[in-house]
């Protein structure tokens, strides 16, 4: 038995893609809304994007619901603590308001 999903995760890359989602997770993710991540920016110079602090910049994505199980296949797919880390963020949404979300970040992807 699955629990139903709750853990908000803002994606940005290849977490929106719904094709990933039904390989991965074999279901689509429930999407609560556009939102926008404020003080990030995306990178695309390897073969997936990753995100790091940069003031002044912002990075566009959806938030989505994934439920334990799906946070643990995600961990494993984005190599945390590795190559990417899992962090808690606010996000802002297209109505303005402000939610906390799990956020896979490329704080040290260049620092190895």
């Amino acid at each position: 038995m699955t629990t139903k999903p709750t853990i908000l995760v803002f994606a940005y890359g290849t977490f929106k893609d719904k094709a990933v989602q039904l390989e991965l997770f074999s279901t689509l993710l429930p999407v609560v809304g556009d939102a926008t991540l404020n003080n990030w920016k995306v990178y695309t110079d390897r073969e997936y994007p990753y995100i790091k602090p940069l003031n002044g910049e912002s990075v566009n994505g959806i938030l989505i619901k994934m439920n334990k199980t799906h946070i643990k296949i995600a961990d494993e797919w984005e190599a945390v603590p590795t190559i990417y880390q899992r962090e808690k963020l606010d996000v802002v949404l297209s109505d303005g308001s402000t939610k906390q979300a799990y956020v896979y970040t490329g704080r040290n992807i260049g620092l190895e």
